[in-house]
C-alpha cells in the first residue's frame, strides 16, 4: 500500500498553489485537456492549452472563459463550447476549431499585453539567450540538456522567463524540493501540470506520464537539492523518475542546478545511475561564476546608466562578487525608486551609490 498523500511543503518563493487548487473553479484537469489536444496542429494545440492555463491562473468558471471569447458576429461563445473544445468533443463530433482559435489568439494578445504592462524586473542578457538555446535544442532534438551555474547568476530568472513565454502546453517548470524525494517533486509537478495532487502514488505518476507529449519541454530546477544531506539516496529517484517521463514521452528534458549537480554527474556515488541520462544528453551548458561586464552594462543600460565607472564600478564589482546579482539587481531598482521620487530627478550612479548606503545603515544601524 502506498503511503497517505500529503500537501508538500512550501519552497521559497511558491505560493500556496496546492490551497489555490483546492478552490479552483476551472474543473478541468490539465492532462486532460492535453491529452485532448495531443493530436491536432500546433495552432489549435497550443491556442487550447493557453486557454486552459489561463483559466487556471485567472481561476476562471468555464461561463467566465466563455464570455471571454468572441465568434466572428460578435457574440460570445458557450459554457458547452469551451468545455468540448478543451476536452476533445468538439472536434470529435466534427464542429471546426478555426473560429474559436481565432477567438483565443485574440483574448491572448490582450492578456499578454496587460502582463507586459505589469511585468518588471526581467533583463534579457548574453546569458539569458544561451540558455534559452539550450531550452530550444532540447525541445527541438527531444533530448536531455544539463545547466550548470552557481548560486546568483540568474539562470532560475532565465529558465522561468523561458518557460512563462512559453506557457502555452509546451513547457512546463517545475523546481526540486528541499530534500529532492521523488513523492514531493511529483506533487509539485502534478501541480505545474494543473492535476491536483491528492491522489495515490501510482495513480499520480500514471497522470504525469500521460500529460506529457513529444512536442513539449520538462524544464527541472535546482536539481542540486537531489544530492542535499542524508536524502540523497532516496532523492536520486527524482532524477531517475524524470528520466523515465523523458524516455516514454520522447519530451525534451533540461536539468539545471548547480556546482553540486556537475559534480554528482562526473564523479558523485550515483556516477553510475546518472550516467543513463547522460547518454540522453546532447549538451551540457556550464555558466560562469559571475556575470560578464557585458551582461552588468546591459543591466545598468536597462535603468538608462551608462557603464559603471569609478566608485559605482569599485561598488559593482564588490557586491557582485560578495552578494550576487540578485542584490545587485535590487540595488538598481532601489536607486530607480530614489530617482523618482526626486521629482524631475533623472537614475544616476549617485543614486545608486546613496541606495546602498542607505542599505548599509539598514544592515548596520550603528
Amino acid at each position: 500500500m502506498s503511503e497517505p498523500i500529503t500537501v508538500p511543503a512550501l519552497q521559497p518563493g511558491q505560493t500556496n498553489a496546492i490551497e489555490a487548487m483546492r478552490h479552483q473553479r476551472m474543473k478541468i484537469p490539465g492532462d486532460l485537456v492535453n491529452q485532448a489536444t495531443q493530436e491536432l496542429a500546433d495552432k489549435p494545440r497550443s491556442a487550447l492549452r493557453w486557454l486552459h492555463s489561463h483559466a487556471v491562473d485567472a481561476n476562471l468558471s468555464l461561463e467566465e472563459l466563455a464570455a471571454m471569447l468572441k465568434k466572428p458576429d460578435g457574440t460570445t461563445y458557450s459554457r458547452d463550447s469551451v468545455y468540448q473544445a478543451l476536452t476533445g468533443r468538439r472536434t470529435e463530433s466534427g464542429v471546426g476549431l478555426d473560429n474559436f482559435v481565432e477567438a483565443i489568439e485574440r483574448l491572448k494578445i490582450i492578456i499578454e499585453e496587460r502582463k507586459t504592462i505589469i511585468r518588471s524586473g526581467f533583463v534579457e542578457t548574453t546569458l539569458t539567450r544561451r540558455i534559452w538555446k539550450i531550452c530550444d535544442a532540447a525541445l527541438t532534438f527531444q533530448k536531455v540538456m544539463f545547466i550548470y551555474g552557481p548560486s546568483q547568476i540568474g539562470k532560475t530568472t532565465a529558465l522561468e522567463e523561458y518557460a512563462r513565454q512559453h506557457n502555452h502546453g509546451q513547457t512546463v517548470y517545475v523546481r526540486v524540493p528541499t530534500g529532492g524525494t521523488v513523492s514531493e517533486f511529483s506533487k509539485w509537478l502534478a501541480v505545474s501540470l494543473r492535476i491536483s495532487p491528492q491522489l495515490n502514488e501510482f495513480q499520480l505518476k500514471e497522470r504525469i506520464f500521460k500529460a506529457f507529449d513529444d512536442r513539449m519541454l520538462l524544464i527541472i530546477d535546482e536539481a542540486n537539492e537531489c544530492f542535499s544531506g542524508h536524502y540523497s539516496d532516496r532523492s536520486i529517484r527524482t532524477l531517475n523518475f524524470c528520466r523515465e517521463i523523458h524516455d516514454r514521452r520522447k519530451c525534451g528534458l533540461v536539468i539545471a542546478g548547480d556546482r553540486t549537480l556537475e559534480r554528482e554527474i562526473k564523479s558523485g556515488l550515483h556516477k553510475e545511475q546518472l550516467e543513463k541520462l547522460g547518454l540522453r544528453s546532447l549538451a551540457g551548458l556550464r555558466l560562469p561564476d559571475k556575470p560578464s561586464a557585458e551582461n552588468l552594462n546591459t543591466f545598468a543600460a536597462c535603468y538608462r546608466l551608462e557603464p559603471a565607472t569609478g566608485d559605482a564600478l569599485t561598488l559593482q564589482t564588490t557586491v557582485i562578487r560578495d552578494s550576487g546579482l540578485g542584490k545587485w539587481c535590487t540595488l538598481l531598482m532601489a536607486a530607480s525608486r530614489m530617482a523618482a521620487k526626486q521629482k524631475g530627478a533623472r537614475l544616476s550612479w549617485r543614486h545608486v551609490l546613496e541606495a546602498h548606503r542607505a542599505i548599509q545603515k539598514l544592515e548596520d544601524p550603528a
